[in-house]
């Protein structure tokens, strides 16, 4: 699961950290997860000999493939499918065209009611709105995507009769942003319409359901469009309306959440003849809330103190004119067990109330009021009552200086969680070796602060986790092993475990013994090895926003003594007998000597967190190259992430990580021409494993350099015609760059600047020319490519700026560039590697007339799309990037969106609803994007990037007859392969 954007720093959850890397720069996590399927076999089927037959160029007709496959054209093989139209079964209608094969469905414009929602390649009922699209939602009774009340012409009646009451469950995030209030000025909302014959006192209330973000704004007018009564956009909590008497007509009311925050809320209405009293309005009388600090935690009501009267004689203590004359009105709550509760009073947008509140028990005594603030304005008061007993409590509004008004009344009410904090963690009780426990995170806060270290697992549970504290106290050295298992019919937590010393305060990485965070609703488990006597702090964190109930265990057993060769302190001396040196050993009882922020190893995230590791140690005299192989044992449950350090054991310099991999089954590297020197080999656990392993070092004459290993012998690429082929291998190449240069630009955590064997090659072009580049790695091999390209005279440049392009695969496969309308002159084409592997690859190159950029390449002359399912086509290949993440809205700044991309407008001919789609090539991975009002980044109203390569993105969205719309095809991430390419656009 993601965290937000920022790396949670958690366990592995007992995978490999592949050697292959996860992702280049990544692309805000948009395509789903979706892997992208790369290009289809290059090169036409068949392209060898077949038993010495004749060389088969490929079909050219679908009677060539035998009746049951069709020839596809663009690489003559014979496939299932290249079109819908081959797909005749209802089941698999449609044909996906990264593997061409006929599915159910490839993308969710794929699918309609009553299955909306496309789902591993079946069409399904939709489960969130979220899977519906803006605009639309999941209706939780037939589990269709069904239209949302987003406008005045589709705004939804609610009570037909003129009065009564109303409750809504709705997710205004959902509607799309056509009007705005006089209190807040962007967001989406869902528009509500009555009708009154009669005067009618009307209160709204709007609230953000349990785990919502949504934060509330409500307005009212008399027209769709003018005509504003009431307006509230409060900073949190719930908005409202209070009118004490509403004329006789036609109203809409917007429901809206500020800035587009997601999540549901709840939307009360009422509308009652106008009172003439006030039921509580003394303490016989009370309102009674319904919030009790267990199963009820929030009350939220609307009151007025305009036909209220006073009922004090020596009480709210802080206001003299509320006391004396203030009109009052009373509440009653009852908690059920020790809480902490907070009240708060909101004047109504309008409302002129300077607001008391005065809690007492009982009501009517003198000298009971354990509470009293008082409003000098028309603004909020609150009062905090933290620790507040059990038993019913009573609350009297009231109203000072003279004022009165309508006002919103909060009372929350959360139990009491003893061991929230180090005030008083809860001492645990060993029986025997074991200690177990219950808590709960759900009711508890964070405890942590800006700059902690710890939980040096979870960035996530470090700002915003809800924690509490357990303590243990060892009387002498022992292993101890901390789990925590979430609980409850269906867990909700997702633990994160750490363990203190020193102090419990102490959130120094120094004073952390260990730390897990496995990332999901699992146990977390920790093993301390040998921890000295006293006291330590277990802290149960919870990653991701995640909270609820757990059990808590911790074991002891006898101390175990680490290995000898445990740290830096006393690395292990490899002897080389003819080149070969062999070891056995075991991580199992060793500790971990990395942090979870540190920068190696780069390759395993927990085996910096939590890993256990042993250290070797050898010199070489002169350059050689060294095999490095580390094979767990048989039996063993190790997971080894295998990394080499030059300079000193302890260097946390990315310059000084030779190699990283990670792998289950064991790790295999060779570096070539590694130079003389001292070298520290760490054998580390992934995924929270330990065990034995053997592990060998092999040296042997080093490997010379191709002659194009750097600038200085750069190949230059001999052209047949136009197009121009080499083959090449990074095996014995040399890393032209440095960890600190600001070029290659791209990679995943920069890896092809770090660690990257690289290839150069120069072409030159005579006059303007499109420059078409692909890089083919071998069959089978492990190496991951990147291509770049640098600016004539500009080979050896570090510089970001000489550098035309660079593009990142993750796994081995083609990966192609394109350069369009590249002036005359020498350029610098450079071959690197993704990954610690190296390996052969085929490189080719193709030079075309230049193309100028499309007309459409800027909102400066948008191409027409056309309503119907013809649309147009389009190719970004020679666009540029006109916009990007910066330049775009808040809405649509979820990724990157700094590739190469072409603009749209349609101009609705008719109002209602359309559906915008975006059908790629099968290597191109696009995104679609709305730009609502005018042809501006800063109009991004909404975007679909969800699919991945070669699969259609879509989104449905209501338009007014007139009104022009634009739509931008981009890419998320111009550094990844599948940024740019082919397509049709339609608007149906």
């Amino acid at each position: 699961m993601s965290d937000g954007g920022r790396a949670d720093g958690g366990s592995d959850a007992g995978l490999a950290d592949a050697g292959a890397p996860d992702a280049g720069n990544s692309d805000g996590g948009l395509d789903a997860g979706l892997p992208d399927a790369g290009a289809p076999d290059a090169g036409g089927p068949d392209a060898g000999t077949d038993a010495g037959a004749p060389v088969d160029a490929g079909c050219s007709s679908d009677p060539e493939c035998g009746g049951l496959l069709h020839c596809d054209p663009s690489s003559r093989a014979c496939v299932e499918c290249f079109s819908n139209a081959h797909c005749l079964s209802s089941v698999v209608p449609v044909c996906d065209l990264r593997v061409h094969q006929c599915v159910g469905c490839v993308a969710g414009s794929d699918c309609s009611n009553p299955t909306p929602v496309c789902d591993q390649q079946q069409c399904v009922p939709c489960n969130t709105s979220a899977e519906c699209g803006l605009g639309r939602e999941c209706s939780a009774a037939s589990f269709e995507c069904v239209p949302l009340n987003d406008t005045c012409a589709t705004a939804r009646v609610i009570l037909p009769s003129g009065t009564g009451s109303i409750a809504i469950s709705a997710e205004p995030a959902q509607a799309l942003d056509d009007t705005a209030g006089s209190c807040n000025a962007a967001g989406p909302e869902l528009v509500y319409t009555f009708t009154t014959t009669s005067p009618q006192s009307l209160t709204v209330s709007v609230a953000p359901l349990a785990g919502s973000l949504a934060r509330p704004v409500v307005f009212l007018r008399s027209s769709c469009t003018a005509g504003e009564l009431a307006c509230d956009a409060p900073t949190s909590g719930s908005a409202g309306l209070s009118i004490a008497t509403l004329a006789p007509g036609t109203y809409f009311l917007f429901v809206e959440s500020a800035n587009a925050a997601p999540g549901r809320v709840s939307v009360n209405v009422s509308l009652q003849p106008p009172p003439t009293g006030v039921a509580n309005d003394t303490c016989s009388t009370p309102q009674v809330l319904s919030v009790n600090g267990t199963t009820v935690t929030r009350a939220v009501t609307f009151g007025n103190t305009v036909l209220a009267t006073n009922s004090n004689t020596t009480e709210p203590s802080c206001s003299t004119t509320a006391r004396t004359a203030g009109p009052d009105v009373v509440y009653s709550y009852s908690l059920a067990a020790r809480s902490n509760v907070t009240i708060v009073a909101r004047p109504i947008s309008g409302s002129s109330l300077h607001p008391v509140l005065s809690v007492r028990a009982p009501c009517d005594a003198p000298n009971t009021e354990v509470a009293c603030q008082a409003a000098s304005a028309a603004t909020a008061v609150q009062v905090s009552l933290p620790g507040q007993q059990a038993g019913t409590w009573f609350i009297v509004l009231d109203s000072a200086d003279g004022t009165t008004g309508s006002f919103q009344l909060e009372v929350d009410a959360v139990p009491v969680v003893d061991n929230d904090g180090c005030g008083a963690p809860a001492a645990l009780s060993f029986v025997g070796s074991s200690a177990t426990a219950t808590g709960d995170t759900t009711w508890a806060t964070n405890g942590n602060v800006t700059g902690d270290a710890s939980p040096s697992c979870s960035d996530s549970a470090r700002g915003t986790g809800r924690d509490v504290v357990f303590s243990y106290t060892l009387a002498q050295a022992q292993d101890v092993t901390v789990s925590v298992t979430p609980t409850g019919t269906t867990p909700t937590l997702q633990p994160v475990v750490s363990v203190r010393a020193t102090t419990c305060t102490n959130a120094t990485a120094a004073a952390e013994k260990g730390c897990v965070s496995p990332l999901a609703t699992t146990e977390g488990r920790l093993t301390l090895v040998n921890q000295p006597a006293g006291t330590y702090f277990v802290w149960v964190d919870s990653a991701v926003d995640s909270m609820g109930p757990f059990q808590l265990e911790v074991v002891t057993a006898p101390a175990t003594p680490p290995p000898g060769n445990d740290s830096c302190a006393a690395p292990e001396v490899l002897t080389f007998t003819n080149d070969v040196a062999t070891v056995t050993g075991s991580t199992q009882q060793a500790a971990n000597d990395n942090y979870a922020g540190d920068v190696s190893p780069t390759c395993s995230p927990s085996a910096k967190q939590s890993g256990r590791d042993v250290v070797y140690q050898f010199t070489l005299a002169a350059p050689r190259d060294v095999q490095l192989d580390v094979v767990p044992t048989s039996g063993s449950a190790l997971i080894p992430a295998t990394y080499l350090r030059k300079g000193t054991c302890t260097s946390q310099l990315l310059a000084d990580e030779v190699t990283c991999q990670a792998a289950i089954g064991g790790t295999h590297s060779t570096l070539t021409a590694l130079p003389a020197g001292t070298y520290f080999l760490f054998v580390d656990s992934s995924g929270g494993t330990s065990g034995a392993f053997t592990a060998t070092v092999t040296t042997s004459t080093p490997t010379p350099a191709p002659a194009n290993d750097s600038c200085a012998g750069a190949q230059p690429l001999v052209f047949t015609g136009n197009t121009a082929t080499a083959t090449g291998t990074t095996f014995g190449a040399t890393n032209s760059n440095s960890p600190t240069d600001n070029a290659p630009a791209c990679g995943t955590d920069f890896l092809p600047r770090r660690f990257g064997r690289d290839l150069v090659y120069a072409y030159t072009l005579l006059g303007a020319q499109d420059v078409d580049i692909t890089v083919t790695p071998a069959a089978g091999s492990a190496w991951v490519p990147t291509l770049y390209v640098r600016a004539p005279n500009q080979c050896a440049s570090f510089s970001a700026g000489f550098e035309l392009t660079c593009v990142a695969e993750t796994a081995p496969h083609p990966l192609r560039v394109y350069l369009p309308n590249q002036v005359a002159g020498t350029y610098f084409l450079f071959v690197d590697s993704n990954s610690y592997a190296t390996g052969a690859f085929t490189l080719s190159m193709t030079k075309r007339t230049a193309t100028l950029p499309p007309g459409n390449d800027s909102c400066t002359a948008p191409t027409v799309v056309p309503l119907g399912a013809t649309g147009v086509t389009g190719d970004t290949s020679v666009a540029t990037d006109s916009y990007s993440a910066l330049a775009y809205s808040a809405a649509c700044r979820r990724s990157f969106f700094d590739a190469r991309d072409l603009v749209y407008q349609f101009t609705a001919p008719t109002t209602g609803t359309v559906t915008a789609t975006v059908s790629p090539e099968a290597t191109f991975n696009p995104a679609l994007l709305l730009l609502q009002s005018s042809c501006g980044a800063a109009q991004c109203v909404r975007f679909a990037d969800a699919a991945g390569q070669g699969v259609p993105e879509s989104f449905a969205f209501p338009v007014t007859q007139g009104q022009t719309y634009y739509l931008v095809v981009d890419s998320a991430n111009r550094e990844v392969p599948g940024a740019f390419g082919r397509f049709t656009l339609t608007v149906q």
